[in-house]
């Protein structure tokens, strides 16, 4: 129920966050659609970040490739049960296509976001994070800069896949990641596969 203390005056310039997960399972032209109807009733053109599961990404980025949002994200709330860390290549390979057509795709996290998160999620190939921080924004941004320069790098866009590393071979194997110390990628006889 909603009551009066829970309504607020909207943000005229707030971006929108269109949650497919939220949403009946709608065709390319039913979304397209909807994103029309809402960017023509607002009055200042607002961005639009289309959010979608492991499962959404297929539609994803065919309303990225249509121009019809200006951000994507991967929310791995709706992993279909899959560990967030076996996403990372989803979300790189993903990221790599929405580039293509200078969209940039993010991630949603479902816990408290450290600014270890913000690195890995942009080693991956995202170009930013939606999710709450413990912290004042502040604090979290000094941080975020501190581990930002412990990686030897001086902005988050000089982050790459060789930057990411694991501290336990289980995440290695699944991954594809490199196990810390171990400075380059395991050798088959030590991923347990046949």
């Amino acid at each position: 129920t909603l009551t009066t203390n829970l309504l607020r005056e909207p943000d005229p310039s707030a971006d929108v966050l269109l949650c497919l997960s939220q949403l009946p399972s709608l065709d390319d032209e039913a979304l397209d659609g909807l994103v029309a109807l809402i960017q023509s009733q607002t009055e200042v053109d607002r961005r639009i970040i289309l959010v979608g599961g492991v499962g959404d990404l297929p539609l994803l980025q065919r309303t990225a490739e249509r121009g019809c949002i200006h951000a994507g994200a991967l929310d791995l709330r709706d992993a279909e049960g899959r560990p967030a860390t076996s996403l990372l290549p989803t979300l790189g390979r993903a990221a790599a296509a929405f580039s293509e057509v200078d969209i940039p795709l993010g991630a949603w996290l479902p816990w408290k976001i450290r600014p270890e998160d913000v690195l890995i999620i942009a080693a991956s190939g995202g170009a930013f994070a939606i999710g709450e921080v413990n912290d004042e924004v502040d604090l979290f941004a000094m941080n975020l800069r501190r581990k930002l320069l412990e990686t030897g790098a001086r902005a988050l866009n000089e982050l790459g896949r060789s930057h990411l590393r694991t501290t336990d071979a289980a995440t290695a194997n699944l991954t594809g990641l490199r196990l810390a110390g171990y400075e380059r990628p395991m050798p088959h006889w030590l991923r347990g596969g046949s």
